[in-house]
């Protein structure tokens, strides 16, 4: 887990603790499917109170994974670009007073071109902090 920007749980703390715990109590390998890791991920949270999606925009479809409590969450499993491109939404909602802060929440390891921990972490470091403003809390998953 990462903080970047003071990410703060603006609620309660045990909203961001029961979170990670549901996240721990998935027994499914993301690998090997990861819509049905979303759909375990997104029922497990429905019960904290989170959304099934948000979207961004009125003319669009554009979503995020889920929001509550001024948070909004991205759950990325894809290709590394779509972790930047979810960054991209989080600080959209953030400029647009959606959210008031965020959660990516991606692999741990590399698998192939798919977004992971390390490399969010280290190119938002060094190239993208200046332009993600949005307070985020950045939280690796591994398949065990």
């Amino acid at each position: 887990m990462r903080n970047f920007n003071n990410f703060e749980s603006f609620s309660q703390e045990s909203h961001i603790v029961a979170l990670i715990e549901e996240l721990k109590e998935i027994d499914y390998d993301f690998t090997e499917g990861s819509r049905a890791f979303r759909n375990i991920f997104l029922d497990k949270i429905m019960r904290l109170g989170y959304t099934n999606r948000l979207a961004i925009g009125e003319l669009t479809n554009i979503t995020i994974t889920s929001y509550c409590r001024g948070t909004g969450i991205c759950l990325q499993l894809g290709n590394i670009a779509r972790a930047f491109y979810d960054l991209l939404k989080l600080q959209s909602m953030f400029k647009l007073e959606k959210i008031k802060n965020a959660i990516l929440i991606c692999p741990d390891l590399p698998n192939g071109n798919r977004a992971y921990f390390s490399r969010i972490e280290k190119e938002l470091s060094d190239i993208y902090q200046p332009v993600v403003e949005v307070p985020l809390l950045l939280i690796s998953i591994d398949k065990e």
